[in-house]
């Protein structure tokens, strides 16, 4: 007999389905970690996003004291115009990585409240009407709590909705504040992503 005569090796079923299953358990804990990877990427863009839009904003109101106004029925991406033109305090305006359905125009025009991929910005001028009247300080219902802060930016959050009538109540030390993000509450947790100032 030929001592160097081969001989076949194979795997048996048994083995391959531990291998399979092997993979599967491997795909079943790497899939979540990098979808909750990709969301605190998002996350950390939105907050850089805004902590840019805020220092435009900071810079604009130094050279013109006062901020962009944004009166309705102004469009999301409007409002944005004099933070680039003439004077360029930003060359282009982000857009919030967890919009929906960003330009999305199957169903007309996208409305004012940031379906044009934009974040949501509003100040308190425009909430009062544009009148620095015996209410500014007093618009409860708006998203402005009471005393402080004379603009806002808001992003969608992992759950790509908008949750007006979240807010913090009273009492506590963010009363009259939307909700905001934080991943501690669990990477798709409600709340947006929000900045107020100055």
């Amino acid at each position: 007999m030929n001592q160097y005569a081969m001989t076949n090796h194979a795997f048996t079923l048994i083995e391959l389905l531990i291998v399979v299953a092997i993979i599967g358990i491997l795909a079943a804990i790497a899939v979540p970690n990098f979808l909750n990877a990709q969301i605190r990427a998002k996350v950390a863009r939105a907050q850089a996003d805004q902590r840019s839009l805020a220092t435009a904003l900071e810079t604009y109101r130094l050279d013109r004291n006062a901020y962009p106004h944004v009166f309705p029925p102004v469009w999301m991406d409007e409002r944005y115009i004099p933070l680039t033109t003439p004077v360029a305090y930003m060359t282009s305006i982000p857009l919030d990585p967890f919009n929906p359905n960003p330009r999305d125009t199957s169903s007309g025009p996208k409305d004012a409240n940031n379906r044009l991929g934009n974040y949501d910005y509003w100040t308190r001028l425009a909430a009062a009407g544009g009148q620095k009247g015996p209410t500014y300080w007093g618009l409860q219902g708006s998203g402005f709590p009471v005393g402080r802060y004379e603009w806002q930016l808001r992003g969608f959050g992992p759950t790509s909705s908008w949750i007006f009538a979240l807010v913090y109540p009273a009492g506590h030390p963010l009363a009259g504040e939307y909700v905001r993000y934080d991943v501690s509450n669990g990477v798709r947790s409600e709340g947006n992503i929000v900045r107020y100032g100055p």
